[in-house]
C-alpha cells in the first residue's frame, strides 16, 4: 500500500507528554494524531528550523526557497535528544511523506536514528 503508515517512538519529556494529552483533549483528537500534527508544524516552521540549524552537520532544504547550510563542526544533537530519567517514548504513526521529510531532517542532524 502506498499510504502505509510508519511507527516511530521518540522520547519526550513527561511534562510535554501531559501537554500533548491536554491539547488532544481540547482539540478532540487522539494523542497520536495530535503528535503527528505537532511534528508536521515543527518541520514546516522557520523558527524551529533556525533553532535546529546550529546542529546541522549537512545542509537541509527547508521549503523550496530556504537552504540551511550544514557544518562538520556543528554542535552535537545527541546529548539534547538522548533519553533522560523524566522521559518516555511517545508512539505515533506517520505517513510515508512525513517519514521522508523526517529522514532528510535526521540526515542533516547527523543522527543514526529518528529522535
Amino acid at each position: 500500500r502506498s499510504d502505509k503508515k510508519k511507527a516511530i517512538a521518540p522520547y519526550i519529556q513527561d511534562d510535554m507528554r501531559e501537554m500533548i494529552y491536554r491539547l488532544a483533549r481540547h482539540l478532540d483528537l487522539c494523542e497520536g494524531d495530535t503528535g503527528v500534527k505537532l511534528i508536521q508544524v515543527a518541520l514546516n516552521n522557520r523558527r524551529c528550523m533556525e533553532f535546529f540549524s546550529k546542529f546541522f552537520k549537512r545542509s537541509y532544504q527547508f521549503n523550496e526557497d530556504q537552504l540551511f547550510i550544514g557544518h562538520a563542526t556543528a554542535a552535537d544533537i545527541l546529548p539534547y535528544v538522548q533519553p533522560k530519567p523524566d522521559t518516555s517514548r511517545f508512539k505515533v504513526k506517520i505517513s510515508q511523506e512525513l517519514s521522508n521529510q523526517l529522514f532528510e531532517f535526521q540526515i542533516a542532524l547527523g543522527t543514526p536514528y529518528i529522535a
